[in-house]
């Protein structure tokens, strides 16, 4: 078996699993298993020992079940760096580099700004702003022990480790006696209705219920924030949220009622609504 030949087998399984995008996916694998980047298959013809082809069969059989790759594999890309994910943690996704590329887009000129990524999960976002605001202190919190060591070991990984600090805790609850006041709060918190998951796709209902549910109407963790966030903002420091890409009339409400000052909603790769920008006005 050489590398055409196992992008092929892996097509052939994806494919009969009913995986959507089958084709991807293949070379994905093939590429994991001869450690390269998926535009280097091109590049070389290699042949396959038994190792590898008994690593490639192993993925394609608990691909084949419709667990997620990414849990499969042990990582997933976000924003041009490799992250450590595992069940314990959602599977980070290219549409919430946008609500990153804000975060960056504000802060880059300020002298050393304090950020606060609240539900981080994987640490993609307080990763990634730690790399790309290299002056920028960060705090990084999340309900799960075990998500948040995740995190530890993502920092570790991209070098960042000693600008941010990790906390376990119930949302913005470990930060309310510590006294700091912060420039940002960033958060992708869980927004599908309670109702709703037991219809998500079955790769997603593998990840952690709890960085999905956002109670009956999706908007439990808001409303929050709404409330929490202000005693922990500088006046006019910023409130940075994922939302679905429904909730937004609902989430500028919720917001505005809190005396937040909405400063824009941000659209996602694909035009669909993805966030919101707000200003604390205390």
């Amino acid at each position: 078996m050489d590398t055409k030949d196992a992008i092929s087998v892996a097509e052939d399984w994806l494919q009969a699993a009913g995986v959507e995008n089958w084709q991807g996916e293949a070379k994905i694998i093939t590429a994991h298993v001869l450690n390269c980047r998926v535009n280097e298959l091109g590049l070389t013809n290699r042949v396959f020992n038994n190792k590898m082809q008994s690593e490639l069969l192993q993925i394609l059989r608990q691909r084949s079940y419709l667990y997620p790759l990414q849990y499969v594999l042990g990582e997933q890309e976000f924003m041009g760096l490799d992250f450590k994910v595992t069940p314990a943690t959602l599977i980070p996704r290219g549409d919430t580099e946008r609500i990153v590329e804000e975060a960056i887009e504000l802060m880059k000129d300020a002298a050393r700004p304090v950020i606060v990524d609240v539900c981080c999960g994987s640490g993609a976002i307080a990763v990634s702003l730690a790399r790309f605001l290299p002056n920028a202190r960060l705090v990084a919190m999340d309900i799960s022990f075990d998500a948040c060591q995740i995190a530890k070991e993502n920092a570790a990984r991209h070098n960042v480790s000693r600008q941010i600090r990790f906390l376990t805790g119930d949302l913005l609850v470990p930060l309310f006696a510590a006294g700091v006041l912060i420039d940002m709060i960033v958060c992708n918190p869980p927004y599908i209705k309670s109702s709703e998951i037991q219809n998500l796709p079955i790769e997603v209902q593998s990840e952690p219920r709890m960085a999905l549910d956002g109670g009956s109407d999706g908007l439990l963790f808001y409303r929050r924030l709404a409330i929490d966030a202000p005693m922990l903002l500088k006046d006019g420091g910023y409130l940075l949220v994922e939302t679905g890409c429904e909730q937004k009339d609902a989430v500028c409400q919720i917001l505005e009622n809190k005396s937040f000052k909405i400063v824009k909603t941000i659209n996602d790769y694909g035009g669909n609504h993805r966030g919101i920008l707000a200003r604390w006005q205390g």
